[in-house]
């Protein structure tokens, strides 16, 4: 008989079994909801999971078309609410801070899980779900160090005529927004050096 404080739900256990489970019946964290999953599509790329095709970690629940309704909201989370109906696909949220993501291509993330692989999907009868960008403060800090060597001559092989160097942070604010801090060390020759602290935002589409 099914806990009150469990959920069923199918697992892959090892390669090429699957096996019906009790999974402990949790609050959603920071940020995800929870979903009373109402069905779920079979892929053919479900088999990744049974299989063991892609790096996985065993148990894992498959299923990354799943359709049900929000039953409880983490903390955090803002534009949904309890009863609504959603989808889950097959992209399990993207990071914020690689280039894909900076450029706004968050579909190409290169570090974001999979519904069904690296993150639980929805062969149960509850799905647990991030609703927006990984908002980690230290993954979106980038170091900045540039040296450049600047000159008039169009061959590039001349003496320079300005070397400058650059000390700083970016950090992101969102994939196509970043604060930039830096302290620039500028040394023409033959003129006093200028040097100064840049706090610069930059923002794309």
């Amino acid at each position: 008989m099914k806990s009150a404080s469990t959920y069923r739900a199918v697992q892959a256990v090892s390669k090429g079994k699957l096996e019906l489970t009790e999974k402990p019946l949790v609050d959603p964290p920071a940020g995800h909801v929870r979903i009373r999953v109402e069905a779920c599509g079979v892929c053919h790329s479900d088999s990744a999971t049974v299989e063991g095709i892609l790096p996985i970690a065993w148990p894992r629940v498959p299923g990354h078309e799943a359709v049900g309704r929000i039953e409880v909201i983490g903390n955090g989370v803002e534009g949904w609410k309890v009863g609504q109906r959603v989808g889950v696909g097959f992209l399990g949220g993207s990071c914020g801070y690689c280039d894909y993501c900076r450029d706004g291509d968050l579909v190409n993330c290169t570090n974001q899980g999979y519904t069904g692989v690296q993150q639980d999907g929805g062969y149960a009868e509850l799905a647990y779900r991030p609703t927006k960008l990984d908002n980690d403060s230290l993954r979106n800090l980038e170091m900045i160090f540039r040296w450049d060597h600047l000159s008039r001559d169009p061959s590039g092989l001349g003496d320079p005529e300005e070397t400058r160097w650059t000390l700083g942070l970016n950090y992101w604010l969102s994939p196509s927004t970043v604060l930039k801090v830096a302290y620039e060390w500028d040394q023409p020759n033959g003129e006093p050096n200028r040097n100064a602290l840049l706090i610069q935002t930059a923002m794309g589409f």
